[in-house]
């Protein structure tokens, strides 16, 4: 009987070498009314699917399961053409040593400790890590004089909720 022979291990190094970069997709929708609108439909499916769960039998669950499927769906084709999909990939090491090679800190940051001026790196790291075409290095601007933009990626005011089982935890954790 033929023996089969295994191709040689591969190093540890060469593993990691051979791996896939990171990878992150952001969604952004900056309709208030479409992502509401979604969130509604998904919380109308759970409700629907767990009542159908708790009576089987009822022919009457088992259509509106499909009614609220179909809602979902018509609800994340609104979201889905609303929304703007980002990619980022993690750069190579070599190319993010280029560039933070071409972005040291002002005197001031270096006074502070700081190794890079990240106010001058952010936008282009962004630029170069993004697989979507044509991201501009230039800083956001408001639309409002004088108002401020929000950096933070993931802030959300208080009193906004992501969806409506948020609210109802609020409102049920509160009393």
């Amino acid at each position: 009987m033929p023996t089969k022979t295994t191709p040689p291990q591969m190093t540890a190094r060469e593993r990691l070498l051979a791996r896939q970069r990171p990878t992150l997709k952001m969604t952004i929708c900056d309709d208030l009314q479409v992502k509401t609108d979604l969130d509604i439909a998904r919380f109308e499916l759970r409700k629907a699917k767990s009542a159908a769960t708790d009576d089987p039998k009822n022919p009457n669950l088992t259509a509106a399961v499909a009614a609220a499927e179909q809602n979902v769906q018509i609800a994340q084709e609104a979201f889905d053409a609303a929304a703007i999909i980002l990619r980022f990939e993690a750069l190579p090491r070599p190319a993010f040593e280029e560039l933070k090679k071409k972005h040291p800190p002002t005197e001031a940051q270096a006074e502070e400790g700081t190794a890079l001026n990240f106010e001058t790196l952010a936008p282009e790291l962004i630029a170069a890590a993004s697989s979507t075409a044509s991201l501009s290095t230039t800083p956001a601007r408001s639309s409002t004089p004088g108002a401020r933009v929000n950096r933070s990626p993931c802030s959300t005011p208080p009193g906004t909720y992501s969806s409506p089982s948020a609210r109802t935890w609020e409102k049920t954790d509160r009393g």
